[in-house]
């Protein structure tokens, strides 16, 4: 039997301390509070952790598609966490050295709403 995701959607969600996550989003009811849950898929779209906020943390969402998502974490696959959703390619002058991730280049993916000053 297949699983049955409740109603949610699927987003890079921006939250305070200049936090971003992708996955699935959906609100759940604990401590006797309404919290962001975002269920985070691997490459494979397998959920591997699923994250809860209190709703004041977030400052943004991005709706996307579940395959833009996905594509997303593909991209970022092996990158360090620092390069991954702030932007900028990975070089043979950065401190991370995994040969593996410097082999090829990162290909940025921008969204036009964006902030990317100051990071």
């Amino acid at each position: 039997m297949s699983e049955v995701k409740p109603a949610g959607e699927w987003a890079l969600v921006e939250l305070m301390g200049h936090r971003q996550v992708l996955g699935f989003v959906t609100e759940v009811v604990k401590f006797g509070r309404t919290l962001i849950q975002i269920d985070v898929p691997d490459v494979d779209g397998i959920t591997v952790a699923t994250q809860r906020y209190s709703p004041e943390a977030l400052y943004g969402q991005t709706l996307m598609t579940e395959a833009a998502v996905l594509e997303r974490i593909r991209l970022n696959a092996g990158v360090p966490y620092s390069r991954q959703l702030g932007g900028g390619s990975v070089d043979k002058t950065d401190d991370f050295t995994d040969e593996s991730v410097d082999a090829a280049p990162v290909k940025r993916v921008d969204f036009p709403d964006r902030c990317t000053g100051g990071w």
